[in-house]
């Protein structure tokens, strides 16, 4: 999956010009939300390797979703400050990954069957990628800061 991830990204960047970052950021989300829905929806006794191939659009989706992202918040912060942001996203990226790792994993716990807490688990993620993907169509580009 990284290595796809890597691989994607100088794609990524030539979509982001062509297209821009909101139209980028959203064809990721729904390429990942449409992924984390055929994952919980996927039989309970399905081999690993339909497990993989089903995760795949995740991982692509989260290709298309971060780097347009970063721009959009980076390109809205003078130059001036520039260290100061990039530090404070790193930080909420990484932290938002720990809550989120740490948030699943006890959704999937209280669970009597892991693959319920796991269905849960990608039924809200999808769920909330939905509504971020709302929550941008409502954006509306603005100039970026000098």
């Amino acid at each position: 999956m990284t290595g796809a991830v890597a691989a994607l990204n100088p794609l990524v960047a030539r979509v982001m010009q062509r297209i821009g970052l909101l139209p980028a950021t959203l064809i990721g989300i729904a390429i990942m939300a449409g992924g984390l829905i055929a994952l919980g929806l996927l039989p309970h006794a399905v081999p690993v390797w339909a497990v993989a191939v089903v995760m795949v659009p995740v991982g692509v989706g989260g290709s298309f979703t971060v780097p347009p992202l970063t721009a959009l918040i980076m390109g809205a912060i003078p130059a001036e400050h520039a260290g100061t942001a990039s530090g404070v996203l790193n930080t909420a990226r990484q932290m938002g990954g720990s809550i989120g790792v740490a948030t699943f994993g006890a959704v999937v716990a209280t669970q009597v069957h892991f693959i319920t807490g796991l269905r849960l688990d990608v039924a809200v993620t999808a769920g909330l990628l939905i509504l971020l993907g709302i929550a941008i169509l409502r954006l509306r580009p603005s100039e970026p800061a000098r």
